[in-house]
């Protein structure tokens, strides 16, 4: 799983460099609440049998329903995979509400990431039989 997560935010870092300053922005908190996510995983908590990272539409598809759509195909692939709960990483600068409106419930919100720009990582927990 980490070396897939290495590569792919290292195509992401690549891509970043000819990106504007929210997508780079956005790359850089995404290393931040894999940190917050790394140290949760670990804790055994209910919540922690799988994880969502990083699910992103572009604007001019939001609203449409695509983003309910992915969660629901991650929780059936979780599910078939024996999880009957999920966390996803979301931070103060995201549609975090989105998680919110799907019922999932925030679990955990860490400040610890903070580099004096006020970011704050949240966790949302589901469940795969939403």
């Amino acid at each position: 799983m980490v070396p897939c997560y290495d590569e792919m935010f290292a195509q992401a870092t690549e891509m970043a460099k000819t990106a504007d300053a929210k997508l780079e922005g956005s790359l850089f908190g995404d290393s931040r609440e894999k940190a917050t996510a790394d140290r949760f995983a670990a804790t055994g908590d209910e919540y922690a049998q799988g994880q969502l990272n990083l699910i992103i539409i572009v604007p001019e598809w939001q609203g449409k329903g695509l983003g309910r759509e992915l969660i629901d195909l991650a929780r059936a692939e979780l599910a078939k995979a024996g999880c009957t709960k999920f966390f996803l990483m979301s931070d103060c600068n995201s549609d975090w509400q989105f998680y919110e409106h799907l019922n999932m419930k925030r679990i955990l919100e860490d400040h610890s990431q903070d580099t004096g720009d006020g970011f704050i990582v949240y966790m949302y927990g589901g469940d795969t039989q939403d």
